[in-house]
């Protein structure tokens, strides 16, 4: 049973990395254009254009880099035991409400 967690946690991590990858590759190729665009609207830089390249590549990746997290997020399914524990949760509050509520009317 742990091999095959351990297999999947390993296909995962390896297909997380080559996206992340390609994010990266893409950002190198799409920061010049960007890059230059934003310099005609924002004025000249004292950079040079390797820093310069260097910068727009990171801010690039990293929002490609988000953008991908989220749609993971959305499209993953949930964990069975994550949702059932939450479910679990809210019964347990809903008794320990209807116990206080009883524990006030034996009261009076």
């Amino acid at each position: 049973m742990e091999s095959s967690k351990g297999k999947g946690s390993s296909i995962g991590m390896f297909v997380g990395v080559f996206i992340a990858l390609l994010i990266a590759v893409g950002a190198y190729i799409v920061s010049p254009s960007v890059m230059v665009s934003l310099t005609q609207k924002l004025g000249g830089s004292t950079l040079s254009p390797i820093a310069m390249r260097l910068i727009f590549t990171v801010i690039c990746f990293v929002i490609g880099l988000t953008i991908s997290m989220l749609v993971l997020s959305m499209v993953k399914p949930k964990d069975g035991r994550t949702v059932s524990e939450n479910k679990m949760e809210a019964e347990r509050n809903k008794m320990r409400e209807e116990q206080r509520i009883a524990r006030q009317k034996n009261r009076r």
